[in-house]
């Protein structure tokens, strides 16, 4: 009961103080509460009214949005033990994106841009002949870092493109992400 009737008093003198305060330039500190009680700045900081518009921070584009030329749109890919993680998964088409490319697994991984296949040997080299993008497992060991830059030249609709490690077994077990790519 005591902490209601103190937030009530709190309140309350806040109330009278601001109202006393509203006239009083922003530049002046307002005098002290002759009452006693703290002061509505000591309690809840109030906020304050500035004569310049305030102009929010400009946000990155959307994965999605054109972006000018020679600026790269960055992607960061994770590769783990048998799966696939990244920061975007819809591109546009004409827009160049730098991949960061991080295996953080305990093997050697692929990074493709490939179309879906079947889990058959031949259909996993298939995929990996005709892959748009490939870095190469050496080039991947754990715990390295490799940087492309990529830009989709075709449209492609959700099941048409993926990110894969074409490695038989890592693709067989589910070390894939599918992608669209949007005119």
């Amino acid at each position: 009961m005591k902490r209601v009737t103190l937030w009530v008093s709190v309140l309350l003198a806040a109330s009278i103080f601001l109202s006393a305060c509203a006239g009083q330039s922003a530049a002046q500190p307002p005098a002290g509460d002759p009452t006693g009680v703290p002061a509505a700045e000591e309690t809840e900081p109030t906020p304050t009214v500035s004569e310049e518009p305030v102009i929010p921070a400009a946000e990155p584009p959307a994965p999605t949005e054109p972006v000018p030329a020679g600026e790269p749109v960055e992607v960061q890919v994770t590769l783990g033990d048998n799966w696939i993680q990244s920061s975007q998964t819809a591109f546009k088409v004409g827009v160049t994106y730098r991949f960061v490319i991080t295996n953080t697994g305990r093997r050697n991984h692929m990074f493709d841009i490939s179309k879906p296949a079947e889990k058959t040997t031949s259909a996993i080299r298939e995929a990996m002949q005709n892959a748009i993008l490939s870095v190469s497992d050496d080039q991947l060991p754990p715990g390295a870092q490799v940087t492309v830059d990529f830009t989709f030249t075709a449209p492609a609709a959700p099941g048409e493109l993926e990110f894969a490690c074409l490695i038989e077994r890592h693709y067989k077990d589910g070390q894939y992400l599918g992608i669209v790519v949007e005119p």
